[in-house]
């Protein structure tokens, strides 16, 4: 498991073109908000691991793509930051389930 998350990682990363600082945001947000969800789904809620995982992956992936469309006026909707937000989720979810906690 911890091999398929360091490939993960390089994968996002090691990429031709250096990662954008608004891209970088976006995952570190969603790692973010997704761990805390999971804590609070898990502890203050009392579910189960697999369903506070269901229930703070798709709250996360909702929410931060909300905030993509709700942007300010003049902004547009960009997809490699919904992208961005589903692989921080994603990485959060992988990093629960390889320290089970």
């Amino acid at each position: 498991m911890r091999k398929l998350l360091i490939l993960f990682i390089l994968g996002f990363v090691s990429s031709g073109f250096a990662t954008e600082t608004d891209k970088a945001a976006h995952f570190g947000i969603s790692y973010a908000f997704n761990t805390g969800m999971y804590g609070l789904s898990k502890k203050a809620f009392r579910l189960k691991q697999k369903y506070a995982m269901i229930f703070a992956s798709f709250t996360t992936i909702v929410l931060t793509t909300a905030a993509e469309y709700m942007g300010g006026p003049g902004s547009r909707v960009d997809g490699g930051d919904i992208k961005a937000n589903i692989l921080g989720t994603a990485a959060s979810s992988v990093t629960i389930l390889m320290f089970d906690f």
